[in-house]
């Protein structure tokens, strides 16, 4: 039977990215991730914090995009599995280990309020994609009134308005 090898987690980078490249050009990128937990300890009754801090791993063109757009105190979704590494210690000789988190699977979270803001008043897809779905619910809803007025079911004219624009949406959310 085989084994599931899988990690999720949801952080904080400690610090910026560290980038290098390996000798057959794959870029390399190494971040540390903090992911914090928080509890009420049942017999003080104060809340408690614990910070696990994680040393994660990625290759090829997923590191590239992580040290261009990652930055210390970025928000991430990370997932991928966990691989252990060992060394020789040059000092005492001893043989090392540690365990990572190699990922291949990368999001970053909490967009920056500031590029958002910017993206809209420069007229980005976002705003036309919301100024059209708001317009829709606009023409629906007086529909519906209408439809109200004589007498008919306005839920159906509402679907009937949104199949008549078809702009390649079924519905009124804004992401995909």
């Amino acid at each position: 039977m085989n084994g599931v090898n899988s990690v999720v987690i949801i952080g904080t980078l400690g610090n910026d990215p560290e980038m290098r490249a390996m000798p057959n050009g794959n870029m390399v990128c190494n971040i540390s991730v903090a992911t914090n937990e928080k509890w009420k300890d049942k017999q003080s009754g104060e809340m408690k914090e614990e910070t696990e801090w994680h040393s994660c791993t990625c290759f090829g063109r997923l590191a590239e995009v992580c040290g261009e757009y990652l930055k210390k105190g970025s928000s991430i979704y990370l997932r991928g599995k966990l691989k252990t590494q060992s060394w020789d210690d040059k000092e005492t000789g001893q043989k090392r280990y540690r365990t990572i988190i190699q990922f291949n699977e990368m999001q970053m979270l909490g967009g920056n309020q500031q590029q958002g803001q910017q993206q809209n008043n420069q007229g980005g897809q976002p705003q036309r994609q919301n100024q059209n779905n708001q317009q829709r619910r606009t023409q629906g809803q007086q529909a519906n009134h209408n439809q109200q007025q004589q007498g008919q079911q306005p839920q159906q004219s509402y679907q009937n308005q949104n199949n008549q624009n078809n702009d390649g949406f079924e519905d009124d959310i804004p992401f995909r």
